[in-house]
This record gives C-alpha cells, sequence and structure tokens, in this order.
C-alpha cells in the first residue's frame, strides 16, 4: 500500500507543537553561588549537644545554596579558632570526635562556603558538664565488711573510681568499677581506725570532682 507524502508535513508540525509544549511546562530557576552578586545566607538555629565528651553533635538549619561547610572549634583562652572539617553543603549535622574537657567554656563556628563566596559566620557556646557522684552512703554488711553506694550523675562516665584514707594517710586508689554498678565492697582489717572514702567519675579523657568524704570508725562487735 502507498502512503500519500501530503500527510508528512501535518505530521513534522505537529512533533515541533509537542516539544514546545512539554518544553513551556517547565521552569528553571539557576542561583550561582560562585557569582560574586550573589550572597549566601547564613546558616541558622545552631546547636550542639554532648553524647560523649568525644561526641559533641553540631546540627543547624540549611541555608537555600552552598557547597559546602567550613566547621571550626576554640577554647575560652584561645585567641583563634580550629578548623575541624569542612563537609558537603547537602549535610545539616556533624560530630565532633576529637574530644572536649569537661566545664571549659568551648564555641564552635559554622560558616557556608561556595568557592570564592562565603556566608556570615554564626557561633555557639557550648561547656561540658561533668557532676560528681553524691549521696555516698557506707553499710556494715558484715564483720569486716562494708558496702559503699552513691549517686552517679554524669551519663557519659565510663567507670567510677574509689579512694580510700586509713587514719591520718594519703587517699590512695582500692577500686574501678563500671558507672551503671553504684556499688562497691571493702573490707578493713583494724578496729578503732578511721577509714574515710571517696568516689569520682571517669572517662578516657575527663574526670569529675569528687563525691563528699565519708568516714566510720570500727570496733569490735562484742564491744556494743
Amino acid at each position: 500500500m502507498i502512503i500519500s507524502n501530503t500527510y508528512w508535513p501535518i505530521r513534522i508540525i505537529g512533533i515541533v507543537l509537542l516539544i514546545s509544549s512539554i518544553a513551556g511546562c517547565k521552569q528553571y530557576s539557576y542561583n550561582n553561588p560562585v557569582d560574586p552578586e550573589v550572597t549566601l545566607d547564613t546558616p541558622s538555629a545552631l546547636r550542639i549537644r554532648a553524647a560523649r565528651d568525644t561526641q559533641i553533635i553540631i546540627s543547624w538549619d540549611q541555608p537555600s545554596v552552598t557547597s559546602l561547610y567550613e566547621i571550626k572549634r576554640k577554647r575560652s583562652d584561645e585567641m583563634g579558632y580550629t578548623i575541624l572539617d569542612s563537609i558537603s553543603g547537602r549535610s545539616n549535622g556533624f560530630i565532633d570526635y576529637s574530644g572536649i574537657e569537661t566545664e571549659v567554656p568551648y564555641t564552635y563556628a559554622l560558616t557556608a562556603v561556595a568557592d570564592e563566596n562565603r556566608s556570615d559566620t554564626v557561633t555557639e557556646g557550648f561547656v561540658l558538664p561533668f557532676p560528681e557522684p553524691t549521696n555516698l552512703r557506707l553499710e556494715l554488711v558484715s564483720e569486716r565488711l562494708v558496702k559503699l553506694t552513691w549517686n552517679q550523675n554524669a551519663y557519659f562516665a565510663i567507670w567510677v573510681r574509689v579512694e580510700r584514707k586509713v587514719g591520718d594517710g594519703e587517699f590512695e586508689l582500692i577500686g574501678q568499677i563500671a558507672k551503671q554498678i553504684p556499688e562497691f565492697y571493702d573490707s578493713f582489717t583494724e578496729y578503732y581506725r578511721t577509714y574515710s572514702y571517696r568516689v569520682y567519675a571517669k572517662t578516657s579523657i575527663n574526670a569529675s570532682d569528687y563525691s563528699e568524704i565519708l568516714s566510720f570508725t570500727p570496733v569490735p562487735p562484742d564491744s556494743n
């Protein structure tokens, strides 16, 4: 069967109109971050919290356009910032694994960057508290054995260390236990000597203050 060529111009015109119609449906909006005339939005709502003293979690609300973020940190006694990292502009969070000291004021700084363009820098202060154990208690559980208990207040602590002093001597370390076990047993050998105890929490890089000191002087059972 032979198809007449008179229909081909009509088909070509229809295809051209269809392509034009499809192209007209898309709207393109370009914002070139490299253009010096473009001002990058400043990151907002900078938030800082600690998972541990070695894991400080930073998050923020993203600006509309950026290539990367520059993250810096400094201690209160430092003049300048140290750059921690530069990360993708598609991110809105960062974990600082470098570790910080407790009870020391730090300032984190965040800047959006796109080649030569830089946003204003947003800063946020942060202090990581490390509360000491409290409410140290002592119980005589047998003739020469005592049980120590306390309240553990630092959620990111790893261990608790127990120290003891006999009479007017110096405190000495007598035990280290996991933070989730808030008790410790100690035996004594001498009556009429004063035994004093204190505990503190510990991580791999930080330590809390000491708890209160608790003392007792054992006497023979038949002397009561």
